[in-house]
């Protein structure tokens, strides 16, 4: 990414507010366009060859009747995955859906994943992501929380592998630097498990914890490390920055779950219809992105105004074509059997934390009841 772009990029407090007042351009107005309410279900064909048709619009409540609470990191800008809950959030999407919402800003790099976690678990907000595959220890210690699916960011993850170039492939990771964010999170996991895949031994590879992506990324540029797991659009401004770096796999072959979207077990008792409502805002939103490429590109462009076109519509085409957008509701038991057997196997995690267990499927399947399934 070059000096100007990173230059350019605002914090998510900023963002968030720009855009709750209204000010943040032609996407916007795309957005509210494509989700507004109508008074029966409409289906927006897709832009682009491969993406599906959806359901866009279901005859919202016209004045928000819940309130449901949510962490969002505070210092970075949105990644181009969480985009359509984050558009969501402040176009007015959820409250014309029935949904206030209450918004709680977290610390960004490792904390990323751990502070939405133990606000959950104290009950201060409503809803978050447990990440593969330290998240789902707490769960297996006894954690009273509930997993409904995948309809934020994070249905399969969004990594290439980047490289220094004297790596060229995975073989030549043996007696290198691989560095990821803490022990026990996503780029540790994913890592291993893709190693393992390829025929690396694991054992022979360093890891070294740094942090966050930026911090992550700086160490790679640096040759401090020689390896590190990058968002496909941040990699692909990398590599034409950085002739020293390359993109050496993208890991389609090494398909895994990110994380689970969970609610506190509660909540499902005592506030099922709001997290019922909250889900089926957040599958259509997500159907919004998948099916307009356009949407997408400009969504972001209004946040990174020098952002390379083609390499959004690159990165678009990679997120709809493997699921890291999934529209409806990421039910997909058989990835998420396949995702916790690789971690056990691997020993990322002690034991496997089974489906019938942990999954209540019930409230997506109410919600695409109503919506419709694509």
């Amino acid at each position: 990414m070059s000096k100007q772009n990173r230059n350019l990029r605002m914090s998510r407090r900023q963002f968030l507010r720009l855009s709750g007042m209204g000010v943040l351009g032609a996407a916007g107005g795309q957005l509210l366009a494509a989700c507004a309410p109508a008074a029966t279900p409409t289906t927006q064909a897709a832009t682009a060859t491969g993406a599906p048709a959806a359901t866009l619009a279901v005859a919202p409540t016209a004045v928000p009747r819940w309130t449901s609470r949510i962490a969002l990191e505070e210092a970075s800008t949105p990644g181009f995955d969480e985009l359509p809950q984050v558009w969501a959030l402040r176009s007015g999407f959820y409250a014309e859906h029935g949904i206030d919402l209450e918004i709680t800003e977290t610390g960004g790099g490792a904390a990323v994943a751990v502070e939405p976690f133990q606000l959950l678990l104290s009950e201060r907000i409503d809803f978050a992501d447990v990440l593969f595959p330290a998240g789902f220890e707490a769960i297996l210690d006894g954690a009273p929380l509930k997993g409904l699916g995948t309809f934020h960011s994070g249905g399969r993850y969004g990594y290439w592998m980047v490289t220094r170039n004297d790596i060229q492939e995975w073989a030549d990771l043996v007696g290198k630097k691989y560095v990821i964010s803490s022990p026990g999170g996503p780029p540790d996991g994913i890592g291993r498990f893709a190693m393992a895949k390829y025929g690396v031994p694991v054992d022979q590879v360093e890891f070294v914890p740094l942090g966050g992506s930026s911090a992550r990324t700086q160490a790679l540029l640096a040759g401090e490390v020689d390896a590190a797991l990058v968002h496909p659009l941040d990699a692909l401004g990398l590599v034409r920055d950085n002739p020293e770096v390359h993109v050496m796999s993208d890991l389609a072959d090494a398909p895994l779950l990110f994380g689970v979207d969970v609610t506190y077990a509660k909540n499902l008792e005592e506030n099922r219809d709001m997290v019922v409502a909250y889900v089926k805002a957040s599958i259509l939103a997500v159907r919004a992105f998948i099916n307009d490429r356009d949407l997408a590109v400009n969504a972001y462009k209004d946040i990174v105004p020098d952002a390379n076109t083609e390499d959004l519509e690159q990165v678009w085409a990679d997120y709809v074509g493997r699921g890291v957008w999934e529209p409806n509701g990421g039910l997909n038991r058989e990835l998420y059997d396949a995702t916790m057997d690789a971690y056990v196997a691997i020993g990322a995690l002690p034991a496997k934390v089974e489906w019938d267990s942990f999954m209540d499927a019930s409230v997506v399947e109410e919600a695409l009841a109503d919506i419709g399934e694509v």
